[in-house]
């Protein structure tokens, strides 16, 4: 197989073809900025609703403290927006002109990845959207209402929210990061079992890193998922190589169930047997 790069034509092609790719990115990074942009209030006011209407005394509204504060948040969501709008186009971009070099598994094998990234990563930010903020603000807010009122800036909510959404998007690809140490046995089961004497320090050091304050609801929404996604990292190393170890006695449950079946269905295989043995005397006998 020739490699298309150290040939005259199909070195111009592929030149072509990245250059194509680039103004597509380009086309829907255009896109993605002019929609936000388009639909900024609605999209506003979905960031803004795990807060509730506990921002401000005005109608739960943030409020912004420079002149150019509204306009650095707006220029802040539409560049976040165009980033979003371009991320397919640069993930699909790269997979197609990655795909002659690589073997029909191994392209699979990165499609699937790369898909399970995307998934895992959507899943950290609607787990900072739908848990970890509206629990978090909720009490934080809250507390000691009576005596002070809180008026949150919105440059300083929205840093807040990107930067949650940031890093609980990377927690969440702990699994994967897991499974392809394991996959390629650099890290095998046993060695990430005895990882877990030291997750709980390595949850806590991360709760106390990502929580901008220091009460316990926020520490514990960090902490414990990471060591919840670490059990589901150990437990896909183990679906890997069972052999390496009892992933919390599975092997064990397994085995007792499969005894307890054959027990259960026992009287239903012994029928069968007498019926099998039974039409192969009448064949026998030509009845």
């Amino acid at each position: 197989m020739g490699v298309p790069w150290r040939q005259g034509k199909p070195a111009r092609s592929l030149k072509n073809q990245f250059w194509i790719r680039v103004f597509w990115i380009l086309v829907f990074l255009g896109m993605g900025a002019g929609y936000t942009f388009y639909f900024k209030e609605e999209i506003f006011n979905w960031l803004l609703a795990p807060a509730g209407d506990h921002l401000s005394p005005f109608d739960g509204k943030p409020v912004y403290g420079s002149p150019m504060g509204m306009m650095g948040a707006t220029i802040t969501v539409v560049a976040k927006g165009a980033i979003l709008g371009a991320l397919p186009a640069m993930v699909y971009s790269v997979l197609t002109m990655i795909r002659p070099w690589l073997p029909a598994r191994f392209w699979r094998f990165t499609v699937w990845l790369t898909l399970s990234i995307m998934f895992s990563y959507l899943l950290g930010i609607a787990f900072v959207y739908y848990v970890m903020l509206p629990v978090g603000l909720g009490f934080l807010l809250n507390f000691g209402s009576d005596i002070a009122v809180a008026l949150i800036d919105i440059g300083e909510y929205l840093k807040l929210l990107t930067a949650l959404m940031f890093a609980m998007g990377l927690v969440f690809l702990i699994p994967i990061l897991m499974f392809l140490l394991a996959k390629m046995r650099l890290v095998k089961y046993r060695h990430w079992r005895w990882g877990r004497m030291v997750v709980p320090l390595f949850a806590g050091f991360l709760g106390i890193i990502l929580t901008p304050t220091a009460d316990g609801i926020n520490f514990l929404m960090v902490s414990l998922p990471v060591m919840g996604l670490y059990e589901v990292g150990l437990f896909v190393t183990w679906v890997i190589a069972p052999d390496e170890g009892n992933y919390l006695w599975l092997r064990t449950i397994g085995r007792l169930l499969h005894k307890v079946w054959r027990v259960l269905t026992s009287p239903v295989r012994a029928f069968r047997w007498v019926q099998y043995k039974f039409r192969d005397n009448n064949k026998w006998r030509g009845v």
